[in-house]
């Protein structure tokens, strides 16, 4: 396999690895928009911690992340480049800087609770390997993309894409309908957030879309 398609896999991988952890960022931005007060959420970075009820508190940090998580795949799947690679490695490294000093300073501060789907484990280690391995990928992707002084290739946005985008987005109504009128442990409440973890793939399945022809 030629070298700009070995730095373009490693690039994707990360890239989807960064894209499945942005989803602790849509699920609490949703949920706190359409929840309203009654949903509570928390995140924590090298010991500094954020926490939101519906659109108070540090609703402001979900939004930021969504944006960068959008700004990230956007690049990185259509305009991947010096800017891309310094996104996304800054990304990975953060978190797995984040859960090494987790880790070292108080393990059982990395249980994650998932209260609605009673979801309860530790992802200390596994994430400090998993951020860790896509940090490597991203910056190995970026050395082999530019072997030879060339520039990664650039992606259109295409119809296809706002058509994946459009149906990806179009469930809004109902994760509203799903989530507002539920009040946290309901087969409606859970039935949102399925919906809203699934169309979040489908966000970054549109961003994705349609790179066969280089611009």
């Amino acid at each position: 396999m030629p070298q700009s398609k070995t730095g373009a896999l490693l690039r994707n991988i990360a890239l989807y690895i960064a894209a499945f952890s942005f989803i602790l960022a849509w699920l609490p931005l949703v949920r706190s928009t359409f929840d309203g007060p009654g949903y509570e959420w928390g995140a924590t970075y090298f010991g500094r911690g954020f926490h939101g009820a519906g659109m108070g508190g540090d609703y402001w940090f979900v939004l930021a992340e969504t944006i960068l998580a959008l700004a990230i795949l956007f690049l990185g799947f259509r305009r991947p480049g010096a800017v891309s690679t310094l996104l996304l490695a800054g990304w990975l490294a953060l978190n797995a800087g984040s859960f090494a000093h987790g880790y070292i300073a108080d393990p059982e501060a990395l249980m994650f609770h998932g209260d609605t789907l009673g979801v309860h484990v530790n992802i200390g280690l596994f994430a400090l390997a998993l951020f860790g391995g896509a940090l490597a990928a991203a910056l190995a992707g970026a050395v082999l993309e530019r072997g030879g002084g060339k520039r990664p290739p650039r992606f259109a946005w295409t119809r296809a894409n706002t058509i994946a985008l459009a149906v990806a987005l179009a469930p809004l109504p109902l994760q509203y309908f799903l989530l507002s009128r539920s009040s946290g442990q309901e087969l409606g409440d859970q039935a949102g957030v399925m919906l809203t973890m699934l169309q979040w793939a489908a966000i970054v399945f549109a961003l994705g879309l349609d790179r066969k022809k280089p611009l």
